[in-house]
């Protein structure tokens, strides 16, 4: 089936691409845009950048894949950019949704009512007489009346029920100077995460005001480094951990991959070498563990910082820090750093080595053992080494002990969050409640259900008895904050240490034309009673904060003052 727009609005016939059409890819979009958009243009495309994205999950053909809807938009778009005003515009628009098929065909849908739902879609803009004359406010709310109710072409349920957009083309190879398809870049990104992102009710902005800020960016930035960064940038603004561009050879030359031996910390504002990455580069380097890091060639943090703020997506100010050290303060495309650095109030000058493929340790705790009696009474376990199958022989070990200290700042190495839970737990109960998108009512989500973990009847584990302390910090993320959440579970389990990275949630991935993607977090994960984790994260009962002096004498404050409470902890 053919969409046509009459030639009296566009110049010319449209002919819109079926699906069976959408390969091979189309590597032209035959639009050009003006590099400085005016009031009015900035207008037509933030409503009809809404506009497709809504017709895209909503109206029941284009939902389908009846068409290509990229195609529909580099060919509509033209015409709408030169509308001259919003009545121009509405009638474009008008004509252009009435060649997508009559949405009267289809039954109507019932009110959205779901005992289950937690956020509702974010659709009052559709009645906004600002934008849409009374005849086209009339025809998108009937589109939402008969939307699609069948399964969606461009989004669908993943195995855990987080969205997948694997059915978006890709355009690997476009240029970046193409308008159409950086205009599509934003127009995808921006409508993904209105529709399908489940923290959007968490935004401090207001996510339209997204858009409008960034379609001069996107309409200007044609050079492919400005492009990748304008990208970025938006990217940023989800303030999600999840969420950023890896793997990205421009940007990966933009900010430089080569990275030091060392591993720091920010404490008290300030930047702290915290350890050696590898004890055998460590030894050509003159900053040693507890030295406070002043300057970098020459500028100071605070300047440094300032430059990469843009780009850090993190989802909290812990995990802003974390991001900042890991991609951005120390990574160069030169092979070393001048550094000036503070030892015992003393200013000292000095080379930093970086390295192609620089160490890379998990977390703060690689250096420690999968396990281990730290004395007589107290054991640990190391979650970013621990394995499954070592739980029985580990837990017999510990079976005697008055607690256990169960560090999990890090990334878990195995999944541990029911295996390890049967032997801490006394019943099997709620850690967690989840929710997702209602894929019949984009922008709705709707909560999923429960996870348990504990021991069950058909388990014949032995159930450990004593005090169980789990140790978290930045470097604790998505399936750490997980296995976080499932152990405090645990009746005798306090959580100790810092904030952490405040993103849960299995990962979906946003394909941008040029051939790169960018993952967020695709469900929604909160306590049993509903509280949020996402930008808290898993808020310590204790709080505990290591030092520079301790980390420039070797101890690690954290571990030892769980040790204390253990210890001061009467038997249960």
């Amino acid at each position: 089936m053919a969409c046509l727009l009459a030639s009296s609005f566009c110049n010319a016939q449209i002919n819109f691409a079926k699906k069976s059409d959408m390969q091979p890819e189309l590597i032209s979009s035959g639009v050009k845009i003006d590099n400085l958009l005016s009031a009015q243009q900035k207008e037509n495309l933030f409503v009809l950048g809404k506009t497709w994205g809504f017709l895209k999950y909503y109206h029941p053909d284009a939902a389908k894949g009846s068409y290509n809807f990229d195609s529909c938009l580099f060919s509509i778009l033209p015409a709408v950019l030169k509308a001259g005003n919003k009545m121009k515009r509405d009638e474009l628009l008008f004509n252009w949704i009435g060649t997508l098929g009559d949405e009267n065909r289809y039954a109507a849908v019932a009110p959205l009512r779901d005992s289950n739902l937690h956020t509702k879609p974010s659709l009052a803009w559709l009645n906004n007489k600002d934008l849409f004359s009374e005849k086209l406010i009339k025809k998108l709310n009937n589109i939402y009346l008969h939307r699609n109710t069948d399964s969606s072409y461009y989004v669908k349920p993943a195995e855990e029920l987080n969205p997948s957009f694997a059915n978006e083309a890709r355009y690997k190879s476009v240029p970046a100077e193409d308008d159409g398809f950086r205009m599509l870049a934003l127009f995808r990104y921006w409508n993904i995460i209105e529709y399908f992102f489940p923290y959007k009710h968490l935004f401090k902005e207001n996510w339209p005001d997204v858009l409008k800020d960034f379609l001069p960016q996107f309409a200007s930035n044609r050079a492919p480094l400005d492009y990748h960064l304008t990208c970025w940038r938006l990217i940023n603004r989800v303030h999600d951990t999840h969420a950023s561009i890896y793997r990205d050879s421009i940007l990966n030359n933009w900010s430089g991959m080569n990275g030091p031996s060392l591993d720091f910390k920010t404490i008290d504002k300030k930047i702290i070498v915290r350890d050696y990455l590898d004890d055998s580069l460590g030894k050509f380097e003159v900053v040693k563990p507890g030295d406070e890091i002043v300057t970098v060639n020459g500028r100071s943090i605070a300047e440094i910082r300032k430059d990469f703020d843009p780009y850090i997506c993190a989802s909290n100010q812990a995990a802003a820090d974390r991001n900042f050290l890991w991609r951005f303060l120390f990574f160069r495309r030169d092979d070393s750093l001048v550094i000036t650095y503070k030892r015992n109030d003393s200013i000292k000058k000095g080379i930093m080595h970086l390295y192609h493929r620089p160490p890379y340790q998990n977390g703060d705790t690689w250096r420690k053992p999968m396990y281990q009696l730290l004395s007589g009474d107290i054991g640990y376990i190391n979650i970013g080494k621990i394995q499954a199958d070592s739980l029985p022989v580990i837990f017999e070990k510990f079976r005697n002990t008055k607690g256990i200290v169960i560090d999990i700042r890090n990334y878990p190495k195995e999944f541990m969050p029911y295996a390890m839970g049967k032997y801490l737990k006394p019943v099997s109960t709620p850690f967690m409640r989840y929710t997702g998108p209602d894929y019949a009512n984009p922008g709705a989500f709707k909560y999923i259900g429960y996870i348990n973990n504990g021991i069950t009847k058909e388990d014949s584990v032995e159930l450990y008895k004593g005090l169980v302390v789990i140790l978290v910090n930045e470097q604790t993320q998505s399936s750490a904050e997980y296995t976080a959440m499932a152990l405090r579970s645990v009746p005798r389990a306090i959580v100790m240490g810092s904030q952490t990275a405040g993103a849960d949630g299995d990962i979906s991935y946003v394909p941008f034309p040029g051939g790169f993607n960018s993952p967020f977090s695709g469900l929604g994960i909160f306590y049993p009673d509903g509280k949020e984790t996402q930008g808290i994260g898993i808020v310590p009962d204790i709080f505990v904060y290591p030092t520079q002096q301790g980390i420039a004498t070797g101890k690690d404050e954290v571990l030892e003052k769980a040790k204390e409470l253990i210890r001061n902890t009467k038997a249960f």
